[in-house]
């Protein structure tokens, strides 16, 4: 395992079953659970259902919720559900620190868990019992589950029901047998398969955990691991760790969809019986075919045609010749609904649709901070070769730096920096986009390779945002120039080592001094972290009253002064896609 951890540059096996809160995926589906599952049992007396296939993820989610619930709640879990009544009764007892054995009745031990109950409620306490594998239940159990749920005190009911199993338990619980159990349910939840874009962002985010930021596994190789494992987290867990491993061993940076293949029928039982379908299939066909099965199915088949003409024959004279499109178009109102469907069915009939389809399509493809943080690094002027992936590690090799931090739309409008954010589409699966200018209505954003500008308010439904913005290093002759510099001996000083530097350090120097450091933007014009400058520059510039740099005495050192800022500093959708060399975004207007 060690050999491929470091061939990917990873921290740890991202695929390992972990019920660590930082590994673990929360789609839309686990989101919706995970909240109304909070709610649900936060009150007294609730019965709760979850449910869906096995390897679905129904065990790490309730891992998840049990660290959410008020400290106020006292957990029982069950993980055997092969329990009679009083075993069920005296599990929960003993769970809560009282005495009690399955040789008692059940009035004596519901009498018990009532007095148990009571006491727990004038504490404000509140027993929630989650029972994992509850399809295994005994009817006689389900029953006797419903009638402890009834128990109530002087502050009411006072104990909550988990139940947790595979997609039998819902039909189950919705025969005539447990039709009362099934009115007292408060929330029934289903955990469904990932599909392709889920089955993408899970991998992404499970790659990018372990240290990863690059795309390892191909869009082939997403859709053919959704198919072969079913969606299945736990199927995919298994296969996308083997296809790490072979993959390093052949010292492949990206899996293919065949070696996915290749994985998964490795870490399936019954390998040699699934390799070999088409001789299977044979040796059925051999067995069915022989010469009494040939004839009985060919007179079958004769007789099933002769009736079937038969009838066609009889009922000509009552079936309408016209065609099934022909039929549906007579209709006006059947007409006129299909051409009220027909934009969300064809994107391109009309223009917003048709720019909708193109952002959907973009936000699909910008799942990774590296290919997002190298067209960041286009802006910069930085020529990469094709395939090169870029990190705030590798980037002051080209003269930029990082300045990684949560920024509200504030901060990064008051930066005036095109920004690398990490937002969430409408699945809440996260992908990255570049803010690229920032009004009050609407915003110029790079998503993949188009910009597209959108509703301000698109922006707005977070508080801060996980955002990336580089900045220009100085030139290195002129950061040794700098290094350990003291103004000590005042401004003359400061003026003889400025005429010593380049216009593009005085630029450098000019940019932070008047901009940076005017908008307490200490991160970014603090020279201790730049090329480790000394952090006296900037403190003399500042309590001396230089932060008017370029209005003063900036004109005194250079004759080129008058020179613009860089584009960024006022970015514009139209002229920034002619900056990006390579990338050539295309600007797309839309909501």
């Amino acid at each position: 395992m060690a050999a491929y951890l470091k061939f990917f540059a990873l921290d740890e096996a991202p695929f390992e079953p972990s019920v660590s809160e930082r590994f673990y995926y929360v789609g839309r589906a686990q989101h919706e659970a995970m909240q109304g599952l909070s709610g649900a049992l936060s009150s007294a007396g609730a019965i709760c259902v979850l449910s869906g296939p096995s390897g679905s993820g129904k065990t790490a989610l309730v891992r998840m919720l049990m660290r959410r619930l008020p400290e106020r709640m006292r957990l029982i879990t069950i993980d055997d559900p092969r329990l009679s009544a009083q075993m069920l009764l005296a599990t929960i007892l003993r769970a809560s620190g009282v005495l009690a054995t399955s040789l008692e009745s059940v009035a004596e031990l519901t009498y018990k868990l009532r007095v148990l109950l009571e006491e727990q409620s004038k504490h404000k306490q509140l027993s929630t019992v989650i029972i994992d594998e509850a399809q295994g239940l005994d009817d006689e159990v389900l029953e006797q589950l419903r009638l402890i749920s009834n128990l109530e005190g002087q502050y009411g009911r006072m104990i909550n029901f988990l139940l947790v199993g595979q997609e039998d338990l819902t039909a189950r619980l919705n025969t005539s047998r447990h039709r009362m159990l099934a009115g007292r349910i408060r929330l029934q939840i289903s955990l469904q398969r990932f599909n392709r874009e889920e089955t993408a962002a899970y991998l992404s985010f499970r790659l990018q955990q372990a240290g990863c930021h690059d795309p390892v596994f191909t869009d082939k190789a997403v859709l053919k691991l959704c198919r072969l494992c079913g969606g299945l987290p736990r199927l995919i867990n298994a296969s996308a760790d083997l296809c790490l491993k072979l993959a390093a061993a052949r010292e492949r940076r990206q899996v293919s969809a065949a070696l996915v293949k290749k994985a998964f029928f490795s870490a399936q039982a019954g390998l040699r019986a699934r390799r070999r379908p088409l001789l299977h299939c044979w040796r059925a066909l051999r067995r069915c075919v022989t010469p009494v099965n040939i004839v009985s199915t060919a007179t079958a088949a004769l007789a099933a045609c002769a009736l079937c003409a038969g009838l066609l024959f009889l009922l000509r004279p009552y079936l309408p010749l016209h065609s099934f499109d022909y039929a549906l178009r007579s209709e006006p109102a059947i007409a006129a609904q299909i051409e009220q469907a027909l934009p969300a069915l064809l994107p391109g009939r009309t223009e917003q649709s048709r720019l909708q389809a193109h952002f959907v399509s973009a936000v699909s493809s910008a799942l990774f901070y590296s290919d997002a943080l190298t067209t960041l690094s286009a802006l910069e002027g930085v020529q990469t070769a094709e395939g090169t992936a870029l990190s705030c590690a590798t980037l002051p090799s080209y003269a930029l730096g990082c300045a990684v931090k949560d920024r509200s739309l504030a901060e990064l409008a008051e930066l005036n920096y095109p920004a690398l954010l990490r937002l969430y589409d409408d699945n809440l699966t996260p992908f990255y986009a570049i803010l690229l200018h920032l009004s009050a209505d609407s915003a110029d954003l790079i998503v993949g390779d188009l910009i597209f500008k959108v509703r301000a308010d698109y922006l707005r439904r977070e508080d801060f945002y996980p955002s990336t913005v580089l900045f220009v290093q100085p030139p290195e002759a002129d950061a040794r120039e700098l290094v350990g510099f003291s103004f000590a001996a005042g401004e003359g000083e400061l003026l003889e080592l400025l005429r010593k530097l380049s216009p593009q350090g005085r630029a450098f120097l000019r940019e932070r001094l008047t901009r940076a450091c005017e908008r307490g933007s200490w991160g970014m014009c603090d020279f201790s972290q730049v090329y480790n400058l000394s952090s006296g520059l900037f403190n003399y510039a500042a309590h001396a009253g230089l932060t008017r740099f370029d209005a003063d005495l900036y004109l005194r050192l250079a004759k080129d002064a008058g020179m613009d800022r860089p584009y960024h500093l006022r970015p514009q959708a139209e002229s920034v896609s002619s900056a990006i060399a390579g990338h050539s975004p295309k600007v797309a207007k839309g909501d």
